[in-house]
């Protein structure tokens, strides 16, 4: 009997999930792209980071290609103050999110609210810096995926580069400890990305689409085992750690993910600043807009279909 209703209650759950996606379907068409604001957006919540990492990452993605930011400020220091020119170039949009744990609900809303006014989404935090080789324009990579509900990037994890207290000079000239890591982070096709339902890493699709990865092998959960080519065309930069005195900080000001305390203690921060064996190359702000490499730059390989 206890079998039985288990398999009632998935059963029943199954059939929810499959009618809100058919109603995603029937409520949204495919995107106009005459009300295109900017090919690719990011969508991030932001919880007290420092000004000048802050604007060091929107520079960096804004010369790589991204067009518009929604930033969700979930913290105490401003993150409007910080941007009154990108407000009035309308690049960056900010809202206040004070509510505990909105990660999720604000990925959604934005797959909801903004997915007709770009092609891509990318859902990032305001320590992962998307890569790609040649410093080639994101938007040009992202051409290459449109066929498919969404392309996930792999992390390269950064850890401390030997500073115990915060260098100055901002993150991207300082970090080269890292190692290749299994999580990856969503940048959702809006023609097809519904929704995230308990992680933020990975997107449900509707119209039988679905994620891959930059190999175009088909993607099924938040974990993507690391391979070398998966970090050949684009991938992420995650600056995880940072030095010692960021990462305290860091713990301190609480998740916006959760409602509940970080357990990332000292114990944590030394196991995986031990992890970072490689020496990577430091990532360079682009002096000038990133350009739109030949195709021929990369090495695009499409694997037998799983269908």
């Amino acid at each position: 009997m206890i079998f039985f209703t288990l398999f009632v209650i998935c059963f029943i759950h199954l059939t929810l999930i499959q009618n809100a996606f058919s109603a995603f379907e029937r409520m949204n068409p495919p995107v106009n792209v005459s009300n295109f604001i900017s090919y690719i957006a990011i969508c991030a919540i932001i919880k007290d980071e420092r000004e000048d990492d802050l604007r060091e990452w929107v520079e960096y993605h804004h010369k790589m290609g991204i067009g518009k930011f929604y930033l969700h400020d979930n913290g105490n220091i401003s993150v409007a103050a910080m941007f009154p020119d990108y407000i009035e170039q309308k690049i960056v949009d900010v809202q206040d999110r004070k509510d505990l744990a909105p990660q999720l609900n604000v990925y959604n809303k934005c797959i909801r609210n903004y997915r007709n006014y770009h092609r891509w989404i990318a859902l990032i935090d305001a320590d992962e810096f998307i890569v790609t080789r040649n410093q080639c324009s994101i938007p040009r990579v992202m051409k290459k995926y449109e066929g498919y509900g969404g392309l996930v990037l792999n992390w390269r994890l950064f850890c401390s580069s030997g500073h115990r207290s915060r260098p100055p000079g901002g993150i991207l000239t300082n970090y080269w400890s890292c190692t290749d890591h299994y999580h990856v982070k969503s940048i959702v096709n809006t023609d097809y990305g519904v929704s995230h339902y308990g992680n933020p890493h990975i997107c449900h699709y509707s119209h039988d689409k679905y994620a891959v990865d930059t190999d175009y092998w088909r993607v099924f959960n938040a974990y993507v085992v690391p391979r070398p080519s998966l970090f050949e065309i684009i991938f992420i930069n995650h600056y995880h750690l940072k030095s010692k005195e960021d990462y305290d900080r860091n713990i301190k000001r609480g998740r916006a993910d959760a409602p509940t305390p970080s357990p990332k203690n000292d114990k944590y921060f030394w196991a995986n600043d031990a992890s970072c064996q490689k020496n990577c190359s430091v990532l360079k702000m682009p002096e000038k807009p990133a350009r739109d490499c030949p195709l021929s730059t990369f090495a695009f390989i499409q694997p037998p279909s799983f269908e």
